[in-house]
């Protein structure tokens, strides 16, 4: 109704265009790194909240439902890379555990801050707490993006990083093993045995059960 919005299905469809351009989107990026799915979701999803309050500000319901698609494929494309970025980190064993955990969360997060916000309308008003909503909502949604960004940056995306390349210096002298081989290079070693289980780095220990 602060919109002209008088019949219940304007009101309707904000909420359908918010969930359903999320799974739409989320199912577009279903086949990219889950590290470009988050940092397109906040994204997406800070700008479309700034979005919907300048709607709210101009009075202008089709600009708000725009908006609301927008936050929408922020909101589906977050989640869902979020969700993928965990999943194989998770021992199959752990997964169910784990997904209820997430799922509990996210409906916490959806429920108690609308519940919290409603109690403040009466002491504020509707337009104060819609604002100072939709402001967490940004600041939130640019820490993430600014976080996943420089993470991105100093390493390879999620599960990504690669050994460093600097073995271990090799120090006194070398000994005979008859089930290793050794191989030395610029005055490092690196032992290589039959079934390797580990390889030392400078910055890294890398667990490996690969035949060699």
């Amino acid at each position: 109704t602060e919109l002209g919005g008088e019949a219940h299905v304007w009101q309707g469809l904000a909420v359908a265009m918010l969930a359903g351009i999320g799974a739409i989107t989320a199912f577009v990026f279903r086949n990219r790194r889950p590290r470009t799915s988050v940092i397109f979701g906040t994204a997406a999803l800070a700008t479309g909240t700034a979005l919907s309050l300048i709607a709210l500000g101009v009075e202008s319901l089709p600009f708000y439902l725009a908006a609301t698609a927008v936050t929408g494929m922020g909101f589906g494309t977050a989640f869902s890379g979020v969700v993928a970025s965990l999943a194989p980190r998770i021992p199959a064993t752990d997964r169910a555990d784990t997904f209820a955990v997430i799922y509990l969360l996210a409906y916490l997060a959806f429920g108690v801050p609308a519940v919290v916000a409603g109690t403040l309308v009466g002491v504020f008003g509707l337009g104060a707490v819609c604002v100072g909503y939709g402001v967490v909502v940004i600041v939130l949604a640019v820490v993430a993006l600014v976080l996943r960004v420089r993470r991105g940056v100093g390493g390879r995306g999620v599960g990504a990083r690669r050994p460093s390349l600097f073995v271990r210096p090799h120090r006194g002298a070398q000994r005979e093993d008859p089930h290793h081989k050794v191989l030395t290079s610029s005055g490092g070693e690196l032992r290589l045995g039959r079934r390797l289980r580990a390889v030392s780095y400078t910055h890294l220990t890398l667990p490996t059960n690969r035949e060699v």
